[in-house]
């Protein structure tokens, strides 16, 4: 699933007016319409990338059941300055960040700058 970037800057934006401590996705109205499946998605990813954390089931606020989430120390300090918002989640776009494209992500970059391990081309041309 491709990320969308209103629903991950409206995850940190709610995360941040809630000052870290856990949140509710149902209090949004973006995120509400955007429905929990793709929220629950953002918040692994955004997770993963060390923006969120204390990840646990709710029933909702206003209806359903959700995974609320808070903000780690990071999430806060992007979801306050917004040009740091901006580039942390260009970074998100950009690179691979569940833990097994990660790896094979890493392991590319490793064989593309001809760091150790050494690598054959042939390996990895098929990933790009």
């Amino acid at each position: 699933m491709k990320l969308n970037l209103e629903i991950a800057k409206e995850i940190i934006r709610l995360g941040t007016e809630k000052n870290g401590s856990l949140t509710d996705p149902s209090e949004s109205i973006l995120l509400k319409e955007a429905g929990v499946a793709p929220v629950t998605a953002h918040i692994e990813k955004l997770s993963l990338a060390g923006l969120v954390k204390d990840a646990q089931p709710i029933f909702g606020k206003n209806g359903g059941m959700w995974i609320s989430y808070g903000l780690s120390e990071q999430g806060l300090t992007c979801g306050k300055d917004g040009s740091l918002l901006e580039t942390t989640l260009e970074g998100l776009f950009e690179k691979p960040i569940n833990e097994v494209t990660k790896s094979v992500y890493d392991l590319m970059q490793m064989a593309v700058h001809h760091t150790k391990p050494n690598l054959l081309q042939n390996w990895f041309l098929p990933f790009y």
